[in-house]
């Protein structure tokens, strides 16, 4: 190999590692860099509509907007109905018919959510555990809270994510399953 063919090849490989990559992510797919957008949150109070079926889910956000929510767990906020929750998550794009003259907002599609209150009371959100005979409260956030008397049925619902209203160490203590 001449010198002229060894300068060309290394030329050559080079200008092929400069140029850009067709096995990583792209643009085409709407997400810049390789990362998806990042999550939005909302606050409100659940709305289940269980006159259609599937029963349609909508968050109350003010007097005069309600935001259809949408998504695989998109259930768990069925029997939250009235609750106040924050949600977290990406608005979904949908196709419109051409009819529709008004403007109409996309879904918003649920990645998780936190009950905030039930009843308007303030509520816990976590999953239920028990430990040498008492019960606890794993939050979402990880803190753990410690119950001084809590109802017998607790026993039957370790290990599942509930609800809980009311004062930690007396009754009246009131809960629900979030499933």
């Amino acid at each position: 190999m001449t010198r002229a063919h060894l300068l060309t090849a290394v030329a050559v490989v080079i200008a092929c590692g400069c140029t850009k990559s067709s096995v990583g992510p792209d643009d085409s797919v709407g997400i810049k860099g390789g990362f998806p957008p990042a999550l939005e949150s909302m606050r409100g109070t659940v709305v289940a509509d269980a006159a259609v079926l599937p029963v349609q889910v909508y968050l109350q956000v003010g007097a005069d907007e309600r935001v259809k929510v949408v998504g695989s767990n998109v259930h768990q906020l069925v029997s939250l109905d009235g609750a106040r929750v924050l949600l977290h998550g990406r608005w979904a794009s949908q196709a419109l018919p051409e009819f529709i003259d008004e403007p109409v907002s996309p879904p918003f599609a649920l990645a998780d959510f936190v009950v905030l209150a039930v009843g308007g009371r303030e509520a816990m959100d976590g999953v239920l555990g028990e430990d040498l005979g008492r019960y606890y409260l794993r939050l979402t956030a990880g803190d753990a809270y410690w119950f001084a008397n809590a109802p017998s049925e607790f026993n039957s619902h370790i290990g599942q994510r509930i609800w809980v209203t009311g004062w930690r160490d007396r009754a009246p203590l009131t809960y629900g399953l979030i499933d």
